[in-house]
């Protein structure tokens, strides 16, 4: 009997020792995304559990991605790609990669694009992101440990709108009849200073602007004692003192939840996977996390 067990383990190990994964790397990636290095190995750890070949690639610049994946598709008959979402979106619009791999069998795992990203995709994409009341949940934490009403309205949130994270937040606050004062970047203009003296009464603002939390740099005259900055996914708190919370997300931990679910399990074992973008968010809250900002900043 335990020959026998032996035996179909062996076939098992053949079986799946077809299957090759690609993760992609290079160290420098390590400055725009800290993360990477504990991604790739709890990826590489998940996937040694389904007998897959692992083959690390160097990539040495965000220009080459796609030669990169030409070399593989064309050595190869199948293969999980693995990229973060800044060099997953080069891939995704490729719009010759459907024809350059024909009947073959690839496929992606990335994270963080867009849930609703509405454009056409030339291969079947695993998509690990965060369920955005998580987010908010960190958020309306921080704003209670201010605010000196039930609904916030001395707090205020500038937003840029572009991101559909953001709308969701905004909506999630409007249905708890939240009264934070909102400043969109892209409709209320770039006077983000003026409109925090008008309101006098602020107690924390929160910076959810993307790119525009850069606005953030303006505010260093304002009385720490009395009014509070917070940032989301940016660290200007590292160089201004008023900044008192990082409001982040931990993608090795939400890698891990994601490779492990069980629908990761059925995308990586469908053989006829639709060349379409498969949305898995992460509801664990562990998986977002603030800095609270406690030393002296240096100043640029």
């Amino acid at each position: 009997m335990r020959k026998i067990g032996i035996f179909f383990f062996i076939l098992l190990v053949l079986a799946c020792g077809n299957n090759n994964a690609f993760l992609f790397y290079n160290q420098k990636y390590v400055v725009i995304f800290p993360e990477i290095d504990k991604i790739l190995y709890k990826t590489k750890e998940r996937l040694d559990r389904d007998f897959y070949k692992i083959y690390k690639v160097k990539n040495d610049s965000f220009i080459t991605i796609n030669t990169d994946v030409d070399k593989i598709t064309a050595k190869y008959k199948n293969g999980l790609l693995v990229l973060p979402d800044f060099l997953a979106t080069a891939v995704i619009k490729n719009d010759n990669f459907a024809s350059t791999t024909k009947g073959k069998n690839f496929k992606l795992l990335t994270n963080n694009i867009p849930e609703d990203y509405k454009f056409p995709v030339q291969l079947p994409i695993f998509n690990i992101l965060v369920e955005p009341k998580v987010i908010i949940k960190e958020l309306v934490s921080i704003l209670k440990k201010h605010s000196k009403t039930k609904n916030f309205s001395d707090c205020g949130i500038v937003i840029d709108s572009n991101f559909t994270l953001v709308d969701k937040t905004i909506l999630e606050f409007n249905k708890k009849n939240y009264n934070i004062k909102i400043f969109n970047i892209l409709t209320d203009g770039p006077d983000v200073k003026t409109w925090i003296e008008k309101n006098t009464d602020f107690k924390i603002v929160i910076f959810f602007a993307y790119k525009y939390n850069n606005k953030i740099l303006e505010m260093e005259n304002f009385d720490k004692k009395k009014l509070v900055f917070a940032e989301v996914f940016t660290d200007y708190g590292n160089i201004i003192e008023n900044v008192k919370y990082k409001i982040n997300i931990d993608w090795g931990e939400v890698f891990y939840y994601g490779i492990n679910s069980v629908d990761f399990k059925k995308f990586i074992n469908s053989k006829k996977s639709e060349n379409k973008i498969y949305n898995y968010l992460v509801k664990n809250q562990n998986v977002v996390y603030t800095k609270i900002y406690n030393i002296k900043k240096i100043k640029p």
